[in-house]
């Protein structure tokens, strides 16, 4: 058997060429990140790939808005048989720290903490949550990925104040003048638009 091991340091994305930077998404533009990798090839079975990535600082522009925070993935993945297919491989993704600007009504979301399972087909997100219109908010929920158009189901869960929710909606803030807090769970279904590609 053979086992090979792969330790960087951390490596600001602003220092890396252009053929490293294109296998990066567009979207996260700073930050530094840390790699540690262990390839194992058994006998007489599939090499595994177990790899830690390690983000710091990252910022992501995705305009109206852009994100910033600290990111943890874990990776186990290994190529097909010899009868063929596709990698088979599982991410375990945490975010620390997170500040998430410009979101359209809300203005800005602070303090995100989440945990998410990324396989070939799905996204499962255990729990995403941040503090939003003064309020502490949770998301959880699957995206399908397989279909040509990904679909997601979230809830989403939270105890606003009312007079947060009410600022939202300008014409009903000189009529509306409400106080307390109202539980607020909701159910999201709906389908992510992908680009279509030139005819």
């Amino acid at each position: 058997s053979l086992t090979l091991n792969v330790d960087t340091t951390e490596i600001p994305l602003s220092s890396l060429g252009a053929s490293l930077r294109r296998h990066i998404p567009p979207t996260l533009t700073d930050g530094t990140v840390r790699l540690s990798c262990r390839l194992t090839q058994p006998r007489q079975a599939l090499p595994e790939i177990a790899a830690r990535l390690k983000g710091t600082g990252l910022v992501w522009h995705m305009p109206p808005a852009h994100l910033m925070g600290d990111l943890e993935m874990d990776l186990r993945a290994h190529p097909p048989g010899p009868a063929g297919g596709s990698w088979a491989f599982e991410v375990e993704a945490k975010l620390h720290h997170g500040t998430l600007d410009g979101v359209p009504l809300i203005g800005k979301a602070q303090d995100l903490e989440g945990r998410a399972r990324i396989r070939p087909e799905r996204i499962e997100i255990d729990e995403l949550a941040a503090t939003a219109l003064g309020s502490r908010w949770t998301l959880q929920g699957t995206v399908i990925t397989k279909r040509a158009s990904p679909t997601f189901e979230f809830l989403v869960t939270s105890e606003p104040e009312l007079a947060s929710l009410i600022s939202l909606l300008p014409s009903l803030q000189e009529a509306w003048q409400p106080e307390g807090r109202v539980g607020l769970r909701a159910v999201c279904r709906g389908s992510v638009p992908m680009p279509q590609g030139p005819d």
